[in-house]
């Protein structure tokens, strides 16, 4: 016969009774007569076999019930766990993407700055060049200016 453990490993759900024969023994003696007597009382609870029957019946629909109810629970939150996972994945998917796009638009814009920068630098050595041709032009006009003035003041005093 095998052992039995000392104790259920979770809640117990429900207690099931079973027919109990109850044995007692009585002892008497007496100083009278000289004689010891036994005294043999059996009794058993008032359950019969078919009401036993009929609450191990019970007892195993309710847990079959149970069992049941356990496992729809169990289907219906990996159910919730499974839509759960394909909604992170499609957001994780959707940043990812997201990201790579951004990455990509910032390599872009860093292509885009340094264009813009190679153009400024170009426009500024130009603005540079045509400053400097403005100021030659510039001492250039005052010179002719001054060489007209002078040919303007030497013509007046030829012609007096």
């Amino acid at each position: 016969m095998g052992t039995l453990s000392p104790e259920h490993q979770g809640l117990i759900t429900q207690l099931c009774r079973v027919r109990q024969t109850e044995t007692r023994i009585l002892w008497s003696y007496s100083l009278s007569d000289k004689t010891i007597k036994i005294w043999l009382q059996e009794t058993s609870d008032d359950l019969d076999m078919r009401q036993l029957v009929d609450e191990l019946t019970s007892a195993q629909a309710a847990l079959t019930d149970q069992l049941r109810s356990h496992h729809e629970d169990a289907l219906r939150q990996q159910a919730y766990r499974d839509a759960v996972q394909e909604h992170v994945t499609v957001q994780l998917e959707e940043s990812l993407e997201s990201l790579a796009a951004s990455a990509l638009r910032a390599s872009d814009l860093e292509t885009l700055s340094e264009d813009l920068r190679r153009q400024l630098e170009v426009k500024t050595a130009e603005s540079q060049q045509h400053a400097q041709r403005a100021a030659e032009a510039e001492e250039h006009t005052r010179s002719l200016a001054e060489q007209r003035d002078a040919q303007a003041i030497h013509s007046q005093k030829s012609s007096k």
